[in-house]
């Protein structure tokens, strides 16, 4: 009798877990304080999220909010009724850019705001971005649009190349600016005095993100484009994407989130673990799945600003890798994954007794690639990988790891 109740204990014990871990891999909502509107640009300093947000037809809301414990519960910082596009920080400064009145900026971490936009162009302020001790604006919408630039925190602003061109996002990359366009994607390695047409020439890019030697782009129609080399070459990558509009990018780990925002039947994040070899959904605990606007991504959660609220959930689900011990094992090792079988998560715990670059990849049953979960160049010692097959069938899959001359396969089983 006593071995069964401590038998049942242990069962209630772990379907507890197991159903608290299931709770946390979803989105959920973390709007209290910022009302329904929309949030077009996310952005983290120190320990506090601001949002900017879009106001509505009638003249309500619009101006920008800020939460300082993880989005539980947002103030007012400011700026109604202006329409907020953009937010950037440089040092204690943030910059607020808007669709018609310019560029604000706060020196007391959102307390008030001031006009910093002299000699700034007359469009909508789409996109910020710092590079060294530089801020450089995107503009569209109006012949004042192209790229500016300010080397005083603000205090004035110049012309910085592309005028006339519609600049929707930017991003920096080694010691690259790139440019998404409405002629295809720019970049510039002198800090916007010159700029080069990339590959990519045509068509109208919304988004960029960029992590490591990677830069993605992403645009009407479902269009992403991707680079692995710091926009050297690009190719396009927008398998399993349908036809809507990418609105904002972030990388997450190994993967990288795309957030889609014009046709309502395709609304929602889209995620892909194979540097955009293919994309699946990603909308679990949405039961209204909303168009996402912006990413915001901290050191615990991954934040998306949405048509109507911020959404939030864990970054556990998606880093790939987490260092255990920097113990110089005397020989590699790939562990069984636990546990096995698994629903919907598992982790893989590999050893590594030489420095060099290690791929850790997901097969199925007819050897396809299905996920990349490490593919970087690590230090000797012992690391874990999560695995996460919500967007996977039941069934058999093998995982593989190779660094240097080492090459090993275990099977894994997902049982739904």
């Amino acid at each position: 009798m006593k071995k069964l109740i401590y038998t049942l204990a242990l069962v209630l014990i772990l379907n507890s877990a197991f159903n608290i871990q299931n709770s946390q891999a979803q989105w959920a909502s973390y709007s209290t304080g910022i009302g329904t509107f929309n949030v077009k640009a996310l952005l983290l300093n120190g320990s506090t999220v601001f949002a900017g947000t879009e106001g509505q037809s009638n003249g309500n809301g619009g101006g920008v909010y800020l939460t300082t414990n993880d989005g539980n519960l947002w103030t007012y910082s400011g700026l109604t009724p202006k329409n907020i596009g953009s937010l950037a920080v440089l040092g204690t400064n943030i910059f607020a850019g808007t669709y018609a009145d310019g560029i604000f900026l706060s020196v007391n971490n959102g307390g008030s705001w001031s006009a910093a936009s002299s000699g700034l162009g007359s469009g909508k302020v789409s996109a910020l971005t710092v590079k060294g001790s530089n801020i450089f604006a995107g503009l569209t919408n109006s012949t004042g649009a192209g790229v500016y630039y300010s080397t005083n925190n603000g205090t004035s602003w110049s012309a910085r190349g592309l005028l006339n061109t519609d600049v929707f996002a930017l991003a920096v990359n080694s010691n690259k600016i790139f440019a998404a366009t409405n002629f295809g994607i720019y970049y510039s390695t002198n800090d916007g005095a010159n700029w080069v047409q990339t590959s990519v020439t045509t068509g109208n890019f919304l988004s960029l993100a960029s992590s490591g030697t990677k830069v993605v782009a992403g645009g009407y129609n479902g269009v992403i484009y991707m680079s692995t080399n710091s926009g050297t070459n690009w190719a396009l990558a927008n398998t399993g994407i349908p036809v809507c509009d990418i609105n904002s990018l972030a990388f997450v780990g190994n993967s990288i989130f795309a957030g889609s925002g014009n046709q309502s039947s395709y609304w929602g994040n889209y995620i892909s673990t194979n540097n955009g070899a293919s994309w699946s959904t990603k909308n679990e605990g949405l039961g209204w799945v909303p168009p996402v606007l912006a990413y915001m991504v901290s050191s615990t959660y991954i934040y998306a600003g949405t048509g109507a609220q911020v959404i939030r959930r864990n970054l556990s689900e998606f880093i790939g890798i987490r260092s255990i011990s920097t113990e110089i094992p005397s020989a590699y090792s790939l562990s069984q994954n636990y546990p096995n079988p698994f629903n919907p998560r598992t982790v893989i715990r590999f050893q590594l007794s030489v420095v060099g670059l290690t791929a850790l990849k997901i097969y199925d049953v007819m050897g396809k690639e299905i996920s990349t979960l490490v593919n970087e160049k690590l230090q000797p010692g012992t690391y874990e990988a999560t695995f996460d097959g919500s967007n996977l069938s039941s069934g058999t899959y093998f995982y593989k790891l190779t660094s240097g001359d080492f090459s090993a396969t275990k099977k894994l089983t997902l049982l739904k």
